[in-house]
């Protein structure tokens, strides 16, 4: 993440591309903002972590990581969401399997 910390990370928009390609109806579009502003950037951090929490994961960054583009926390929380992915992925696809 070194040369690819800029403004646009702190505006949290990959990890909402991250979010919504878990789960797609998790993200409510309407409640995310640009990050305009310096509050608007923090709304926007705020809610990624609560829809990680929505999809069942460990949270261990504050949105003041986000905001000051801290990579390791960041990294923990994409790989957090990754991780529930593949764990309700397979929990659905087994429970498809012994429904039919």
């Amino acid at each position: 993440m070194g040369q690819h910390e800029s403004q646009t990370d702190s505006q949290g928009k990959d990890k909402w591309i991250a979010s919504r390609a878990v789960k797609k109806r998790v993200v409510n579009w309407g409640l995310v903002t640009k990050g305009e502003s310096e509050e608007y950037k923090k709304l926007n951090a705020t809610y990624i972590i609560s829809v990680a929490r929505k999809l069942r994961c460990f949270i261990f960054l504050l949105p003041e990581d986000i905001l000051e583009v801290n990579p390791k926390m960041i990294l923990i929380l994409t790989a957090s969401i990754m991780y529930c992915h593949s764990k309700h992925h397979v929990c659905d696809t087994n429970f498809r399997v012994h429904v039919m």
